[in-house]
């Protein structure tokens, strides 16, 4: 049977995403994601995954020049949480022209930075309680212990990608790559 997903938009209220969300399910989709453009995808995923019972909730993406990878691994944590274990987590550069011009951040090396993002990032989620997660790359670096064990269940982490450096970083780094809208075929 085919699995359909869905990308809930931004310029909606909450509740309306919710309501949209929970009609979705009921008729038969299987996935459905928020994104970090206009509203927090966490906070909104949040809102889906406490409005519906049996859908995957998913970010798609959060960017990854916006957030903490540290915060990002946690959140993502206490979202598979609460939802039961149907979160999953995308990632991605978000808009690069949208960092630089309108948050006023470099994101000119987004490899370095997506490798040491998702690095900390699977590291956080996977991190058994009292067990030391270390990382030390180029732009991010970590020494941290959950205080809790996470879910059975492990947290899958997309990478997002639109050009083919990115798309092996993704094969590298990732439990699975989301292809971008402005990818080309190459």
């Amino acid at each position: 049977m085919m699995k359909i997903g869905m990308m809930l938009g931004f310029e909606e209220s909450i509740k309306t995403m919710t309501n949209i969300a929970t009609q979705a399910e009921a008729a038969g989709i299987n996935s459905l994601y928020t994104v970090d453009a206009g509203r927090s995808a966490t906070v909104t995923a949040a809102a889906v995954i406490n409005a519906t019972s049996s859908a995957q909730v998913g970010t798609y993406i959060v960017n990854a020049y916006a957030r903490d990878p540290w915060m990002t691994g946690i959140e993502a944590r206490d979202l598979n949480e609460i939802s039961g274990g149907r979160f999953v987590l995308g990632v991605g550069t978000g808009n690069l022209h949208f960092n630089d011009l309108y948050m006023g951040i470099d994101s000119s090396k987004p490899l370095k930075k997506m490798r040491d993002f998702m690095e900390v990032v699977r590291g956080v989620v996977a991190g058994r309680a009292r067990e030391p997660v270390r990382y030390r790359g180029d732009i991010h670096r970590i020494r941290w212990r959950a205080s809790w064990e996470p879910l059975d269940n492990y947290v899958p982490v997309y990478l997002s990608a639109s050009g083919p450096k990115m798309v092996r970083l993704a094969g590298e780094v990732s439990d699975g790559v989301g292809i971008g809208i402005m990818s080309s075929v190459e």
